[in-house]
């Protein structure tokens, strides 16, 4: 495990070359291209997980992991030494086409790759720590990607639509959640809204419902819209819901 951490905890680092050929190499062989850097042993420079640890590990069965071994052999980034009566030792190498340095590489959580490849997750058992420690640039990318965040969130502060008095009315009026309806309130609401009907109208409505005292229940989204144009040919009522002062 790498010694690179922040509130998410320790990070795996994944060179960016490898990351650049996962239509080549598949998204299998890249993820456990990133699972032997994160059981990488630094003494001995080389990853040593049996078959049955990886399968716990990662969730996947022993053909899976297999196929995915052999590409990376494949590609020339992994080499396998196997070993008398204890587990095979897996070495990552860097192919003789892939130049560059170990500063080239971009540091990637194994919670984030998890989630992107929707294939389970991976125990927190500690490990020795990794060869490649922390680079420069892998702290600049940690402060990039916080300030992105930030504008990220500064940007939805800004979208948050203003308050709409007639939506707000018909789901008072109907005693429905926005939350669930959402969407068939905004239906109605356009509808009302394109005949020029207003949230007093929509609380006159209210109004007119209640005056029958044999109604139980509020009005449904669709009563109200196929009903409300009584309140055209109604007498004005004053409304006990929102009225909208002028300046």
């Amino acid at each position: 495990m790498s010694k690179f951490t922040d509130e998410w905890g320790f990070f795996t680092q994944m060179p960016e070359s490898i990351i650049k050929r996962t239509a080549e190499l598949g998204s299998d062989a890249v993820f456990l291209f990133m699972y032997f850097r994160y059981r990488t042993n630094s003494k001995r420079g080389c990853a040593f997980p049996t078959y049955k640890t990886m399968c716990e590990d990662i969730g996947w069965g022993r053909r899976r992991i297999k196929v995915a071994i052999d590409k990376l052999e494949e590609f020339e980034y992994l080499k396998r030494h196997k070993r008398y009566g204890e587990s095979t030792e897996y070495f990552l190498t860097r192919p003789p086409d892939v130049g560059g340095t170990v500063e080239e590489t971009a540091s990637s959580s194994i919670t984030e790759i998890l989630q992107e490849s929707r294939y389970g997750t991976i125990s927190s058992r500690a490990t020795e720590p990794s060869v490649f420690p922390p680079t420069a640039r892998d702290l600049d990318s940690v402060n990039y990607t916080e300030s992105i965040q930030t504008e990220l969130k500064d940007s939805d502060d800004t979208k948050r639509r203003p308050r709409d008095l007639l939506f707000d009315a018909i789901a008072e009026v109907c005693c429905v959640d926005p939350k669930t309806a959402g969407s068939s309130i905004a239906k109605v609401r356009h509808k009302l809204g394109d005949a020029s009907y207003s949230p007093e109208d929509v609380y006159q409505f209210k109004k007119l419902w209640w005056k029958d005292s044999w109604r139980q229940k509020p009005p449904t989204l669709w009563k109200l819209q196929e009903q409300i144009g009584i309140v055209k040919n109604a007498e004005k009522l004053p409304t006990d819901g929102y009225r909208e002062v002028s300046a």
